[in-house]
């Protein structure tokens, strides 16, 4: 628990180029799944997920973007001109 008394949890506390190296280990070397994990320190249900094909290795998590970068970019122009002007706009809008 942390000070607030919320807990926290720790995600990704591992490095992609080892979990490459721990794939490549598997599918190469004919490791096993607990072995690669332990050896290059992933999890052994990430490397396990990512070997079956559960999880595209190099995706985000999440669903996909609604905007792409370029549209955000143009709206939150948008936004800070017509608020510059004394129309803020809100979500209720």
């Amino acid at each position: 628990m942390t000070d607030d008394g919320q807990n926290k949890v720790k995600r990704r506390q591992w490095n992609p180029e080892d979990m490459e190296a721990a794939m490549r280990a598997v599918q190469q070397e004919k490791k096993t799944v607990s072995a690669a994990a332990k050896q290059h320190s992933v999890p052994r249900k990430t490397l396990d997920d990512r070997i079956r094909g559960r999880v595209i290795h190099g995706s985000n998590p999440g669903p996909s973007t609604v905007l792409t970068a370029r549209e955000e970019d143009a709206l939150a122009s948008y936004l800070l001109y017509m608020a510059e002007r004394g129309f803020p706009l809100t979500s209720n809008m």
